[in-house]
């Protein structure tokens, strides 16, 4: 429009409007059917109709991922499932989505990780984390990046500057910008 003010909407697969365009609205990428919505300064769900079925009123959120997405509410974090419905109430400072069952959350300035229950698989006492990707999960200490294993074991010693998750049993990882890949059991 002639105020630089975006219109969005949504279109199906033959080019027809599912959500004529509107302005004051963003749309995220679809992710388990249900695409996040912002109306007004409030984040809901879409689904691929075009219809709210969760009504934007959370201040932020993640995608749906493992039938779970974070939402913020208030000043606290927590997770909704696919109809809106409360699975782990609000209680953490900042929070990730779920993948290979678990989720990193930061409680009280550390990070861990909880399961689809809400309880703590990881305990919460990292400086950062990244998501687990093939059983293993970076994480930060004061020392550098290591990887714990779904237990919360450190298999792969904290030394690293930069990591990355492991893809096919490999990661990227740096120290003093040498960078290399490096085995689930953390030889090169």
């Amino acid at each position: 429009n002639k105020q630089g003010i975006p219109y969005v909407g949504l279109i199906n697969t033959v080019g027809e409007f599912i959500l004529p365009p509107q302005k004051h609205i963003e749309i995220k990428a679809f992710n388990e059917g249900l695409a996040p919505i912002r109306i007004d300064q409030r984040w809901g769900f879409i689904d691929t109709s075009g219809q709210i079925v969760i009504p934007a009123i959370f201040k932020k959120l993640t995608s749906f991922n493992e039938g779970l997405a974070a939402v913020l509410e208030e000043d606290k974090w927590g997770f909704i499932n696919t109809k809106g419905e409360w699975v782990i109430s609000t209680r953490f400072d900042k929070a990730d989505i779920f993948q290979e069952g678990k989720a990193a959350v930061k409680q009280y300035g550390s990070w861990g990780f909880i399961d689809e229950q809400g309880r703590w698989v990881v305990q919460a006492k990292f400086r950062d984390t990244k998501r687990f990707s093939g059983g293993l999960a970076a994480v930060k200490t004061n020392d550098g990046w290591g990887y714990v294993d779904t237990q919360g074991h450190m298999v792969i010693t904290p030394k690293y500057d930069t990591v990355y998750s492991f893809n096919e049993q490999r990661a990227l990882v740096s120290n003093n910008q040498s960078w290399r890949f490096i085995s689930q059991d953390g030889t090169l």
